[in-house]
């Protein structure tokens, strides 16, 4: 049975989160908590190196650990051995590994772990918590913290091609496996009616991987938008999701960041599971049309999916403009 902690014991804490960018945002609210009840704390966060960005320049976090898996098990060893010189007195992981107990921490998360069904990641990560430290979500996002410089990026890029006051659609058509995207003919018709419809200007954001499909989709269009994929930090991608009236994502990191924010998101589903994975704000919702995707009802993951060709570009403006307007 995992003990429960005395809160003035607690002078060091480390969080193990995880490796890929939206899996690391899931656990933020469980960083959030320990940051607002712990704010006499050093906190540290484990993440993977694809996660350094998005925490390296937080003020909020006194160490940042970058963990890669792949390498040597000796290095592993040198590495582990130079956290554990830190003796924390909190060890939550968020990992399911068996750091905590080589790390030899006051207190600790169980190392036991079971699924409910239903139950979204997000939430999972907040019962590891609560088994240690039961406490109400944080009001304020500690782990988003953009730099004056990021801020100024953002405001001078959107400047030069916008009015300040003009409001912003976001739109993120990227995800790592292609199975996962949406037709590049939906998003170019969205886009469209965002801009027509609603006099939104809509702004690309992806990584340099999605530049070529965002390139597609814009010659696709019949209104002017901007592009900024490649050229700016996943920090500085959160500023614009932050200042926009809507969001429009596939299954991916900027869907978690913009449910993090608490931004409208309307978020498109094939292959994966929303009720464990979907968004996760309250001004957000998803769409998926599954039933009649033989690789979906055949539980066939590595197969090609036709799920995502079913969703319709109206059904997405529908879903958009309620968020947009409550009473619509």
């Amino acid at each position: 049975m995992t003990k429960k902690l005395n809160p003035k014991d607690i002078k060091k804490i480390l969080v193990l989160s995880l490796s890929n960018l939206g899996d690391i945002i899931l656990t933020f609210p469980v960083i959030d908590i320990l940051r607002s009840h712990f704010d006499h704390a050093d906190l540290a966060v484990m993440v993977g190196p694809k996660g350094k960005p998005l925490l390296i320049d937080n003020p909020k976090i006194e160490y940042l650990y970058v963990y890669n898996k792949k390498m040597p098990l000796k290095n592993k060893w040198h590495w582990l051995c130079q956290i554990r010189k830190e003796r924390f007195d909190l060890v939550v992981d968020l990992r399911h590994s068996i750091f905590p107990l080589l790390l030899m921490p006051k207190y600790r998360t169980s190392l036991t772990r079971h699924r409910i069904d239903g139950e979204h990641v997000r939430d999972q990560h907040l019962r590891c918590l609560y088994s240690v430290f039961p406490a109400d979500l944080s009001k304020e996002h500690f782990c988003f913290s953009p730099t004056p410089e990021d801020l100024d990026f953002v405001d001078g890029e959107l400047h030069r091609q916008i009015q300040s006051d003009d409001p912003v659609a976001v739109i993120a058509p990227g995800a790592a496996d292609h199975r996962k995207r949406w037709t590049e003919e939906g998003f170019a018709c969205v886009a469209d009616r965002l801009a027509q419809d609603h006099g939104l200007r809509v702004v690309f954001i992806g990584d340099e991987n999605d530049s070529v499909i965002i390139s597609r989709i814009m010659a696709r269009m019949r209104t002017a938008a901007i592009d900024f994929s490649g050229r700016c930090t996943v920090v500085q991608s959160g500023v614009l999701i932050q200042r926009a009236k809507i969001v429009i994502v596939n299954d991916s990191a900027p869907m978690h960041l913009a449910s993090y924010l608490g931004s409208p998101v309307v978020a498109l589903f094939g292959p994966t599971d929303p009720v464990r994975y979907g968004p996760w704000g309250d001004w957000s919702g998803f769409i998926r049309h599954n039933d009649d995707c033989m690789a979906c009802r055949e539980n066939m993951p590595d197969a090609e999916h036709s799920c995502m060709e079913m969703i319709s570009a109206e059904e997405v403006v529908l879903m958009a403009e309620r968020l947009m307007n409550p009473r619509f």
